[in-house]
């Protein structure tokens, strides 16, 4: 199958330009691509192969072993007769639902079972070693795998402890992942992991995306003749990064230029020191592709765009951007210092565009952060100044086992950080030892098995307990009042502050979150199911108050609501409201019409709380009575705020997690 070639690719000069230093300098981390479909995200990540110099292997090498260095586990690299030769760049595409085995590896059953040995099988990670690990829609990657590929890239080695054997080896690799932010954010760990980040949209000129119609059209058509017409702009770039790549190790980041790339980290508030690393990588290999041995203003301010918008963000509820005003601020202050030392008579000449009060002292290069240590790198055969982090390459049985099926099983259950029940549903994360397991992992019981007598005779020791994680999440739907009222603004704010906590509670479970708003004559859906904050803090920026009550409105569009969204799991619903309804949906009386659907929504076994935000020296309590109706909790806050809110919530989720169980 014919890809489409990256140097096809137009109005998209920022994500090309990280693509192509990523390809350089696998010490930048790799990139992440954020924004919406059809933006050209996958295609250019995928593209990116095409362009990047080959690498020296042995045929049949599943580690990807330096020629020169082998691994003593690689069987192929230990046979003499096996000869070196140029491959394509690994690109290995990482599906989301990869499990562990996959991933890290596990042990050879063919080999145990025919010649009674044990041997490891390598998984993704050695497969991509010296190469590009790409994940397409990374922020919903499940968590676990996650977190093993954040220990891996932090290491530059995947170790492998399981089924009797211990085994690690070299996984120094470049991430590629691309999102869209409407589906949930990413963990700030992962993200903080990428070197760069891009934003792509769409084009907005009519002429260029006119241009890229044509261009994927005639792609279509024809990929071949396509393929040739670029084909000499696609050597001009795969001749380009290979030059950048033979370069990059002489280009010098001065002392003062270090300096002040530091400062824009310490100005803009980086919590972490990966980004001066990132920043001061990325400045160099950006003067490494345009010919230079020294870093520039102008390259720091290419690379500043590339490497921090990310690493501001301190925690979820925070938009992820740079701090654009302070940015340029910083840029103007030191080129007018710049341009201030070079007019005063020097003893000496410096080198062009550095930054003022340059010292004397030699210039000094940029560390790697999360790569291995200098004895770990000369032992794979590279030299001491590598600024490679992919080797030599400066680019980039169905068993039935019926003796323990009426074993009494021990109980697992266990409650989510937002407090909802993790069910014996959702995809297998991992495999331990269980005397009595509730859920078989017949796998894993037959290798502990094989390792454990060389034969399939299984008994209760070799028992695995099969670990899943759970796919049931609670929906949090919230019910807001937004009728004219005294407390309207303030209750406003609490709600708005109540969603921004819970989302970030449940960030680690994805627990979605949903908010129907009522006033004037009409409920609206203004929140749908969502687990990202930045797009629902969005929408409840736009929230408005005033008007009257159509509380029968809001349970007509829950009942609605319900009815498309079973797939989000059994939601809780919280009402906010003082429960005076004033508008019907018939002709009836408006607060009787209420009750009336909310015991239908009773019967649909909704659960429910009611916030009672009735004031005044006068109550009617029709909350409670709503409440009553509902069959729900009912709680009146004399203090209403986003603290008191969550916190009720969260109690109530994890009494919905008992009732499930």
């Amino acid at each position: 199958m014919k890809q489409y070639p990256l140097s096809a690719i137009v109005g998209q000069d920022d994500l090309l330009l990280a693509l192509t230093i990523c390809a350089v300098n696998p010490l930048v981390g790799g990139v992440l691509i954020r924004g919406d479909k059809g933006s050209a995200k996958s295609t250019a990540a995928r593209a990116l192969v095409q362009v990047m110099p080959p690498i020296m292997r042995r045929r049949g090498c599943r580690f990807n072993c330096l020629p020169e260095k082998p691994l003593e586990i690689c069987a192929v690299c230990s046979e003499p007769q096996s000869e070196p030769e140029l491959t394509a760049v690994p690109f290995i595409n990482l599906p989301l639902g990869v499990t562990e085995e996959r991933l890290l590896g596990t042990l050879d059953l063919d080999k145990i079972l025919k010649e009674n040995k044990k041997e490891f099988q390598p998984g993704l990670l050695a497969a991509c070693h010296r190469g590009v690990l790409y994940i397409d829609e990374v922020n919903l990657l499940p968590d676990h795998i996650v977190d093993l590929l954040l220990d891996t890239a932090a290491m530059g080695t995947n170790i492998v402890e399981r089924e009797g054997f211990s085994i690690s080896h070299p996984a120094k690799i470049s991430l590629i992942g691309t999102m869209n932010p409407e589906e949930g954010d990413l963990r700030p760990q992962l993200l903080d992991r990428f070197g760069l980040m891009v934003e792509v949209k769409a084009p907005r000129e009519p002429q260029l995306r006119a241009e890229i119609v044509r261009r994927r059209s005639q792609f279509e058509a024809d990929p071949e003749r396509f393929n040739e017409t670029y084909k000499s702009a696609q050597e001009f770039h795969k001749d380009q990064i290979k030059t950048a790549g033979k370069l990059l190790d002489n280009v010098e980041l001065s002392e003062p230029m270090l300096l002040f790339a530091s400062t824009i980290c310490s100005e803009l508030g980086l919590a972490s020191l990966r980004g001066d690393l990132v920043l001061g990588q990325t400045a160099r290999t950006i003067a490494a592709l345009e010919g230079r041995l020294q870093v520039s203003l102008d390259d720091l301010r290419q690379a500043a765009r590339l490497a921090l918008p990310h690493r501001q963000r301190t925690k979820p509820g925070e938009r992820t951007g740079m701090n654009e005003e302070r940015l340029k601020d910083l840029f103007e202050q030191a080129e007018k210092e710049a341009q201030a030392e070079k007019n005063q008579p020097r003893n000496q000449p410096s080198a062009q565009d550095q930054p003022p009060h340059q010292s004397e002292s030699a210039p000094i290069r940029d560390e790697p952060e999360n790569t291995t240590s200098d004895t770990e790198e000369e032992s794979e055969g590279e030299a001491p100044k590598t600024v490679s982090a992919v080797g030599q390459n400066p680019y980039k049985l169905a068993l039935d086992i019926k003796e323990f099926g009426s074993a009494s099983a021990k109980s697992n259950t266990a409650y989510n950080k937002t407090g909802a029940l993790k069910t014996e549903r959702g995809a297998a994360q991992e495999a331990r030892p269980d005397l009595h397991p509730q859920c078989l992992a017949p796998l894993a019981t037959i290798k502990h098995a094989l390792v454990r007598k060389g034969t399939i005779k299984i008994e209760r020791a070799d028992l695995h307990q099969k670990d899943r994680s759970s796919r049931n999440k609670n929906l949090i739907l919230f019910v807001v009042d937004c009728s004219g009222s005294m407390a309207a603004r303030k209750r406003m704010e609490a709600v708005k502050g109540a969603v921004r906590d819970l989302l970030e509670g449940a960030y680690q479970d994805r627990e979605p979150v949903a908010v129907i708003t009522f006033a004037d004559s009409e409920a609206k859906l203004i929140v749908p199911p969502t687990r990202s904050i930045e797009r629902a803090q969005e929408e409840l920026q736009a929230m408005e108050t005033g008007g009257k009550t159509p509380l029968a409105g809001a349970f007509a569009l829950v009942n609605d609501f319900l009815d498309k969204s079973s797939k989000e799991g059994e939601p809780l619903m919280v009402l906010i409201s003082d429960g005076r309804a004033n508008v019907a949906l018939g002709k009836g009386d408006p607060f009787q019409e209420s009750l009336n659907l909310a015991e239908k929504l009773r019967e649909r076994r909704l659960a429910s709380l009611v916030i009672d935000t009735e004031t005044g020296f006068v109550k009617l309590e029709r909350a409670r009575e709503i409440a009553d109706r509902l069959k729900g909790s009912y709680i009146s806050l004399n203090e209403l705020s986003a603290e008191s809110i969550t916190l009720t919530v969260r109690r109530h989720l994890h009494a919905l997690g008992r009732r499930q169980r």
